[in-house]
């Protein structure tokens, strides 16, 4: 039993980076776009919907270096 939530805080842990490029509002319309383009996932913007449940239920953290490389990009802009 420990061994899963230790796995479990383990892969979050890991999530943080994702989840902060995905938080930053440097990101425009266009860069999610891109995100969506590159990771073939299809997601709705808006807060209500859009939750860590969904990032996770899409395993968004698979494409965690391309998000990062599209968000300073977007930081640069």
């Amino acid at each position: 039993m420990f061994d899963k939530v230790g796995d479990a805080i383990s892969k979050f842990k890991q999530s943080l980076p994702l989840i902060s490029d995905l938080k930053n509002d440097a990101l425009r319309e266009r860069h999610w776009k891109k995100l969506m383009k590159v990771t073939g996932k299809s997601f709705d913007l808006d807060p209500k919907s859009f939750t860590l449940g969904k990032v996770f239920q899409m395993n968004l953290a698979e494409f965690g270096d391309m998000i990062g490389e599209i968000t300073n990009e977007a930081i640069k802009v």
